[in-house]
């Protein structure tokens, strides 16, 4: 009688820990839909743009294809940088890297944090220096070696020098939500896998990867993380020990035990039903932009004819709900201007949206 009691009183426990971090936010608690008209820009460039960064005066193209990672435009000009990232198997050369955005502004310039998991490492780039060389080959100012094999990583964010936090690597056993390293001791951290799947041991790494995408993004001054899942209606945040300060949740999906790994065909298309989440984020000093992940189709001819984007403060509180008939896939918020930058893959484009009015409202 009393285990049971115990177990009881366990359970209770972990469900109102749960629920205290949780925020439900449904669309009804918005108010009304602001809908956003992008303007297309950077006409020119050819390359599929995967990824769109502003960084102080700069706009960064992160490429899908051509010749160079990143291509560099002024923000207030469009006028072309430079280029840099080569791609190819060179010693100087970059196979596929990785970049979440983060970037540092110094007296010596824009610099961006990179990582590379194939051959081990992260490093921070300047971007400025490397412009003035006139080189597509990058000024590399630091650089932290990373064992692949013990510490197999994805979208890695530098934090101190005793401190680097990444997702997992795309086939990695014992998959988790994010994990920390220390480089200098070895030490690993981990936040567990949440929200829970029964039976979750049946599925392949691959599938728990499948159902478990997120992006990984850092607060631009603090030590606060985000991910925002794909499957599940939820956005996390922690902070710099892994800790979950809070989540933005909607629905049910979000929640413990609400799927079960017997009732998952990994022969059939178990995740296109089944997306409640987030394809991309923004994060600015006072705010979450997320982009849907549910699309508004065509019943015609099947195109994505809206995107819906949702901002939150901090707290997880509603600010405003925003829809384009752009088929937008990465974003960026320069907050001081007032301007959304976007990339629509599928029409390569890149667009400016003005949202310096309705950042004013939110503001207030």
């Amino acid at each position: 009688m009393y285990i049971v009691l115990f177990l009881l009183l366990c359970a209770c426990v972990s469900y109102n820990e749960e629920e205290r971090t949780a925020k439900k936010v449904s669309f009804k608690d918005f108010g009304p839909v602001e809908k956003i008209l992008g303007e297309s820009i950077i006409q020119n460039d050819y390359n599929i743009n995967r990824q769109v960064y502003v960084m102080d005066t700069l706009l960064l193209l992160m490429t899908q294809s051509g010749k160079y990672f990143f291509n560099v435009y002024h923000k207030n000009t469009l006028e072309y940088q430079g280029s840099f990232g080569v791609r190819g198997e060179g010693p100087e050369e970059w196979r596929m890297i990785y970049f979440t955005g983060q970037f540092e502004i110094a007296t010596s310039g824009i610099s961006i944090w990179i990582s590379e998991y194939h051959r081990g490492f992260v490093s921070k780039v300047n971007i400025t220096k490397t412009l003035k060389n006139l080189s597509p080959y990058p000024v590399i100012e630091q650089t932290i070696d990373i064992n692949g094999k013990t510490f197999p990583f994805l979208d890695m964010i530098y934090v101190n020098d005793e401190k680097l936090i990444s997702k997992c690597w795309i086939y990695e056993q014992g998959y988790v939500r994010i994990k920390l390293l220390d480089p200098k001791s070895n030490k690993v951290k981990k936040s567990e896998l949440f929200p829970k799947i029964k039976n979750v041991e049946r599925l392949s790494a691959d599938m728990i990867n499948n159902i478990y995408t997120a992006t990984l993004s850092k607060h631009p001054s603090k030590n606060l993380f985000v991910q925002a899942t794909y499957i599940f209606d939820r956005i996390d945040i922690f902070d710099e020990d892994l800790d979950l300060v809070r989540s933005i949740v909607d629905g049910n999906n979000w929640r413990d035990d609400y799927y079960d790994a017997k009732e998952i065909d990994i022969e059939s298309d178990f995740i296109s039903d089944k997306v409640e989440g987030y394809n991309n984020i923004s994060l600015t000093e006072r705010f979450i932009f997320a982009i849907d992940a549910k699309n508004k189709i065509n019943q015609v001819d099947g195109s994505v004819v809206g995107k819906i984007i949702k901002v939150f403060d901090w707290e997880g509180n509603p600010v405003c709900l925003m829809k384009t008939t752009d088929n937008i896939f990465g974003i960026s918020v320069d907050e001081e201007e007032g301007f959304l930058y976007a990339t629509d893959m599928e029409n390569e484009k890149v667009l400016r949206y003005n949202l310096k009015d309705l950042m004013k409202q939110w503001k207030k």
